[in-house]
């Protein structure tokens, strides 16, 4: 379980840092595939003797993985907002066609908002991992773990 999470820690932390550059929405989408595959990968490395307990392994080892999406969010929200800065910012919404008038924009919240946001959406992710990390878990275990005589509790 610690070694599919921290696998799937390490591939969500990497795709959050360089996907936030893009969009902060992205990463939830990545979270999807990332979470079923830390629970399944937990479930076949453990191979649990139940199927309850191959559905709690995933979720752990979705969670476990959950945390590099909460921190490389994070991190790239913040590095893409110091990029774009406040200003670039309003130009963008200009742009864009959103009627700003001569709003200024507080640097300081722009950024702590921006790291706001940035943490919410890896909190969701995390959540959206360790639920399709059971999903991961119990999928093992319909297609592999219930016909293995010689499984172990671990």
């Amino acid at each position: 379980m610690t070694r599919a999470g921290l696998i799937g820690a390490a591939v969500i932390f990497v795709l959050a840092l360089g996907l936030s550059f893009v969009s902060g929405l992205i990463v939830p989408c990545c979270a999807i595939i990332v979470g079923i595959a830390a629970g399944y990968l937990a479930g076949m490395w453990e191979r649990p003797n139940q199927g309850g307990l191959a559905t709690q392994r995933g979720a752990l080892a979705g969670a476990i993985a959950g945390v590099g999406a909460v921190v490389g969010q994070s991190i790239g929200a913040v590095a893409n907002a110091a990029m774009l800065g406040p200003t670039g910012s309003l130009e963008m919404m200009q742009q864009l066609g959103v009627d700003v008038g001569n709003a200024g924009i507080d640097p300081t919240m722009f950024y702590l908002s921006s790291f706001g946001t940035g943490c919410c959406l890896g909190v969701f992710s995390l959540v959206l991992m360790a639920g399709l990390g059971a999903l991961g878990g119990v999928i093992w275990w319909q297609t592999t773990g219930k016909n293995q005589g010689g499984a172990i509790a671990a």
